[in-house]
């Protein structure tokens, strides 16, 4: 995950079990955690996942992790202008080859700590 105005950069293992899908709304959920104090800002959060980001926008959840990011996005957008935009994972968009790096160390590392990470997924059973 990468914020670039902050510089924040962050690598978090999700065990074996997390799919991509997971993996990219949890990366969502943890950028909206460090943005949770900001106030009249204008907030853009860019991810290359279509499916993650139509999830996110769906009245309906069966997971915890959407229901905890979709519910942590609304409290942010109460008094902020918050926007998710698609971007294509072909793109020269400033940040994305670093937090596509930032992914793939996360992905690689070793996860400490009781797995599932982040439930299952129906389709990973």
């Amino acid at each position: 995950m990468f914020i670039e105005s902050y510089n924040i950069k962050q690598v978090v293992p999700l065990g074996h079990y997390a799919t991509v899908f997971q993996a990219e709304v949890y990366a969502i959920r943890i950028c909206i955690s460090y943005l949770c104090d900001n106030t009249n800002a204008s907030i853009a959060i860019c991810s290359d996942s279509q499916a993650a980001l139509k999830t996110l926008a769906a009245a309906k959840t069966t997971s915890q992790l959407f229901l905890e990011t979709m519910k942590a996005l609304t409290e942010l957008s109460i008094h902020n202008c918050v926007r998710l935009l698609w971007v294509s994972g072909h793109s020269d968009i400033v940040g994305k080859e670093e937090a596509d790096k930032l992914a793939k160390q996360a992905a690689a590392a070793e996860y400490i700590g009781p797995e599932p990470a982040l439930g299952f997924s129906t389709i990973a059973i």
